[in-house]
């Protein structure tokens, strides 16, 4: 691929990858529904950030048990995008059908990737400043994830290994999950 193309290409990957990074934060924010404290303001700079980007799509994409279902519709429609340009700047055909697959598996992936830094950033902040706010902020956001995990799996000498078990499922659901959605890609 030409120089040219290659920088589109690379502008193109990195805007529809913060697009799509920001909409999959305020999904998950959004549906972990915890009131945790945003004294950080992450809650409210993801919210105003990404509102020019969902609020048209609102109007016509219904709520779910009060869950906005615009972001994660719009996570694939831009990925989907953004796989469909770089494949037609590097000369490939693929189908619509390849190219929404592969643009879920992406988007799937991005949310695995996302709980399991949140995960690794919980882990290391419980022994260095389990006070702080971020701890708090991190403790809450991946709380959907352990809360099954540490109903089942007791504590060993207050050692929680629910951390360790999410990290490993999370990695499983990246192979059982992810990896036959993008075949041979």
């Amino acid at each position: 691929m030409p120089y040219l193309l290659t920088a589109i290409a690379f502008l193109i990957t990195v805007i529809s990858s913060l697009v799509v990074l920001l909409l999959a934060l305020r999904f998950l924010l959004q549906w972990n529904r915890r009131p945790y404290d945003d004294s950080l303001g992450i809650n409210q700079f993801v919210f105003l950030t990404s509102q020019p980007l969902v609020r048209p799509f609102n109007r016509f994409i219904p709520k779910w048990r009060s869950m906005e279902l615009s972001p994660p519709i719009l996570m694939w429609a831009v990925e989907a995008l953004s796989l469909f340009l770089i494949a037609l700047l590097s000369g490939k055909a693929l189908g619509l059908g390849t190219v929404l697959l592969l643009a879920l598996a992406n988007v799937i992936e991005l949310i695995i990737y996302i709980y399991m830094i949140a995960l690794f950033i919980q882990a290391i902040m419980s022994f260095v400043a389990p006070y702080h706010p971020a701890y708090r902020f991190i403790s809450a956001f991946t709380l959907p994830v352990l809360a099954p995990l540490q109903k089942r799996v007791p504590s060993l000498n207050g050692f929680d290994f629910s951390l360790l078990i999410a990290i490993v499922l999370l990695q499983l659901a990246l192979i059982l999950i992810v990896a036959p959605l993008r075949g041979g890609f």
